[in-house]
């Protein structure tokens, strides 16, 4: 899989919330990508491209300024269980290529993230990684 550094891009690879009924082993292995988009990938502003998802569609040939891509895995499942006090964890593993555009200002970051929402926070690009907004207040809370 391949990102190119751009600005303020990011990569959000799987969405977690839902319903996980038992202790158990699930998986998933993204290693080749097709043209389509496997079902299971919601991409926004990302594309698949040469067997690999590349994050921010401006990347190629855009402007890059202010952009950012991201990834959610479509299948909810819950992490933990308060009635049953379980805490699932997790492991993952990312295969990163970066092909920097040599005349693009460098980008802000990338983040993997576990989240309920897939709705991108307004005004949470640069520094934030499109994670959340600017308000100092509420990022103090969330860190």
């Amino acid at each position: 899989m391949w990102f190119s550094k751009v600005v303020k891009s990011h990569f959000l690879a799987f969405l977690f919330s839902g319903a996980l009924t038992q202790v158990g082993c699930y998986n998933f292995n993204f290693s080749t990508l097709t043209q389509t988009d496997p079902p299971q990938l919601k991409l926004e502003n990302a594309l698949s491209l040469s067997e690999a998802i590349q994050i921010t569609e401006a990347a190629v040939g855009g402007e890059l300024e202010n952009q950012s891509g991201r990834v959610f895995y479509n299948k909810p499942f819950r992490l933990w269980s308060k009635k049953k006090n379980i805490t699932a964890s997790f492991d993952t593993t990312f295969c990163l290529r970066i092909n920097p555009i040599p005349t693009s200002p460098v980008g802000e970051g990338m983040a993997f993230i576990s989240a309920a929402d897939t709705a991108l926070p307004q005004n949470s690009d640069g520094e934030w990684l499109g994670i959340v907004k600017l308000n100092h207040q509420w990022n103090l809370l969330s860190s």
